[in-house]
């Protein structure tokens, strides 16, 4: 068996064409880099956004950047089995050597995000979100949560598209298919998502694979100084997120868009009330009892707003 499917892997394109033919027999497959931070547990080209694509691709390239010659593993009728692969375009195939699976390094935890993003995915584990490869990325969890719209898992609350009004009636479309009036469209839309963000305590938010990561705690830790958007200075991070924000206004209007936001609500909106025992204290009004973490996913044209069913808090 050993030697049939290193003559079939022998015959694959590249690495990644390897370990889709290593997927059909083996279970439990897994393509590493030799460093073992890089890692595919399925086909990383199966998205269902564009943000989710673009960081397909971008970890697929990460990975044969990195020199070296990948690794398979997996169990194949109850064995484990392990392969060295590395493509050969001289011979329009790949070198394939069998390996000892004892001897290969066990593949990294993925968390390029750091030690918040890894708390992040504990608190998600609920909801079955199992990342496909590595680095993890937020646009990851948007693809898991398209797909799980229609499970206990995830509700989509909400759903936003280019030219679309707010008439259930297909005929007023066209009061809003010119760009201007879109454009009308896609700030309210992105409107809403910023009206969110101040009920939120953690945000993280991906554009173009980047990852940005805003505690409200350490904002609010900043010293009062002069700066350009007021009397407050913040990190880079909230700039950032401000810029894509702005940019993601014209991109919806165009049916375009790449921009994943994820938050974890502590209110269900902005409005506060006073402490019974100090007026000076403000509490919010609704706090957050459940499912805290919400995700917004700005995306051709649309954006979609995910409650994600993690529970009580």
């Amino acid at each position: 068996m050993t030697e049939d499917l290193t003559a079939l892997l022998a015959a694959a394109d590249d690495e990644i064409d390897a370990f889709a033919v290593f997927t059909a027999v083996a279970d439990d497959a897994v393509l590493v880099s030799p460093s073992g931070e890089r890692w595919f547990r399925e086909d990383p080209r199966s998205t269902s956004s564009a943000a989710g694509s673009y960081a397909a691709e971008w970890a697929t390239n990460a990975f044969f950047r990195e020199p070296g010659r990948a690794l398979l593993k997996g169990n194949v009728d109850g064995e484990q089995v392990a392969f060295r692969v590395e493509s050969d375009p001289a011979r329009a195939g790949c070198r394939v050597e069998n390996v000892d699976p004892a001897g290969l390094p066990e593949p990294g935890d993925g968390l390029a995000g750091g030690s918040r993003w890894a708390r992040v995915l504990d608190e998600l584990a609920p909801l079955g979100f199992a990342p496909r490869y590595a680095p993890i990325t937020l646009a990851q969890l948007a693809d898991f949560c398209v797909d799980s719209s229609h499970t206990d898992a995830v509700r989509r609350t909400a759903r936003v598209a280019r030219s679309r009004s707010s008439f259930p009636f297909h005929e007023f479309e066209a009061l809003t298919s010119g760009y201007t009036l879109a454009a009308a469209d896609a700030a309210d839309a992105i409107r809403s998502l910023r009206a969110e963000l101040e009920t939120c305590s953690l945000v993280f938010a991906e554009r173009w694979g980047r990852l940005v990561t805003i505690d409200m705690a350490d904002e609010t830790a900043f010293v009062p100084d002069p700066s350009p958007t007021g009397g407050m200075t913040f990190s880079p991070d909230v700039h950032v997120l401000g810029d894509w924000l702005e940019l993601s206004v014209s991109e919806v209007a165009q049916g375009r868009g790449n921009l994943v936001v994820l938050g974890k609500r502590f209110a269900e909106d902005n409005e506060l009330v006073a402490d019974a025992d100090d007026p000076s204290v403000l509490h919010s009004a609704h706090p957050v009892r459940e499912n805290p973490w919400v995700l917004w996913l700005v995306d051709v044209g649309a954006v979609q707003r995910f409650e994600l069913r993690t529970g009580a808090i």
